[in-house]
């Protein structure tokens, strides 16, 4: 079924909202799908809304809006099921005290198939870092991570734009991010690529360059200091694009993301 394309539309200019803390401190692997629900799902949480609450989602909005890969034979519940699922396991994370203890992203899912809609409550571990923050915390457009296919892409778009304010974005003030390789590693949950050449070609690049294609407020670019004869750390450097290249990269995101239904 279609959806309405206003709807569509409407939903990608949703805001997502995290504590800095969980975005720079936060270890998890999801898939790009899997972070493109849980963004979407984000999205839906308005200020002073109660954090115990269940959200509700139509599921055709959220694969409309989210570019999922959904076929029309019904199989989407089973795909969304399986996501969902993967939402609601527990991990290991790491706090900012240092201590470790198991979270989920969401402590509660449910799938109505008669409404076509999903129902999911976020867990309470995480209530601190998405709901009521003054301070400390970024927002942005929930398109500007839609547009990524990378799901490190989406990551270390979060990670960079929670270094930079709204202000120092707009007034093309530069920022620098040393990351060690192994912290890198650890940010992104990465135990593929062991040389860091795989880890350079297979995640850094790509994730730059997708970047610098769509991100319509900052560019990346990086450099890499050695120690001795192997790459150690990476410095990042953040600066904004001129109008004329934020026109261009605008362009680009609203080439890329999935058109609305017929009916929109």
């Amino acid at each position: 079924m279609a959806v309405h394309g206003n709807k569509v539309n409407a939903a990608r200019e949703y805001y997502v909202c995290k504590s800095n803390e969980l975005i720079q401190k936060g270890r998890y692997n999801l898939t790009t799908q899997q972070q493109k629900i849980i963004l979407f799902a984000i999205s839906k949480i308005k200020k002073n809304d109660d954090p115990r609450q269940l959200y509700e989602i139509s599921i055709d909005e959220l694969c409309a809006a989210c570019n999922l890969n959904i076929d029309a034979s019904g199989t989407y519940y089973r795909i969304i099921k399986q996501d969902l699922h993967k939402l609601t396991n527990r991990l290991w994370v790491q706090f900012p005290d240092k201590s470790e203890g198991t979270v989920s992203w969401l402590s509660d899912a449910y799938i109505i198939p008669l409404s076509g809609t999903v129902q999911v409550r976020f867990h309470e571990k995480l209530w601190p870092h998405l709901f009521d923050l003054r301070e400390k915390y970024t927002s942005y457009h929930l398109s500007e991570a839609l547009v990524f296919k990378s799901r490190y892409a989406i990551r270390m778009f979060e990670l960079f734009r929670s270094y930079c304010t709204q202000t120092e974005l707009d007034t093309g003030v530069s920022k620098e991010i040393v990351l060690t390789v192994d912290q890198l590693r650890e940010q992104l949950c990465i135990t593929a690529y062991k040389t860091f050449g795989e880890l350079e070609r297979n995640v850094i690049k790509k994730a730059v360059d997708e970047i610098n294609q769509y991100a319509e407020q900052m560019t990346i670019t990086y450099d890499k200091i050695k120690l001795g004869t192997k790459v150690d750390k990476i410095i990042f450097y953040i600066d904004s694009p001129d109008m004329s290249e934020r026109i261009r990269r605008y362009q680009n995101e609203k080439k890329r993301l999935p058109r609305p239904g017929k009916d929109g």
